[in-house]
């Protein structure tokens, strides 16, 4: 890492921002998970990210996909609001003008929880 950060400085202090573009692009491509691990991600999360009562724990989840306990709530709750922001619009694209998208919701969770 040290090596990374020595390059890039001295990249930007030759004044080659270029160089220093592709540089950090290359490294920015390092960090990026491929769609496989994306899956896995999902997939290890997806019991987390309904409430269902789930045999494995955040600690069992880190472990297995080598992140952080604290990673991995962090993307639990950005996943749980990702997709509430989506079923909102899923629902207003349903609704007449002037009905709220909220009540439209809460009656939802009503009927699933039965």
């Amino acid at each position: 890492m040290r090596h990374i950060v020595s390059t890039l400085i001295q990249l930007a202090t030759t004044e080659k921002p270029q160089a220093l573009v592709s540089l950090h692009l290359v490294t920015l491509a390092s960090h990026t998970p491929t769609t496989k691990q994306l899956e896995k991600l999902f997939d290890a999360l997806e019991p987390h990210l309904w409430g269902d009562e789930t045999k494995t724990s955040y600690s069992e989840v880190a472990t297995c996909l080598q992140m952080s306990i604290a990673a991995i709530k962090v993307t639990t709750h950005r996943l749980r609001k990702r997709h509430l922001e989506l079923l909102r619009e899923e629902i207003a694209q349903t609704l007449a003008a002037g009905e709220d998208v909220s009540d439209e919701l809460q009656h939802l969770r009503r009927a699933v929880a039965g």
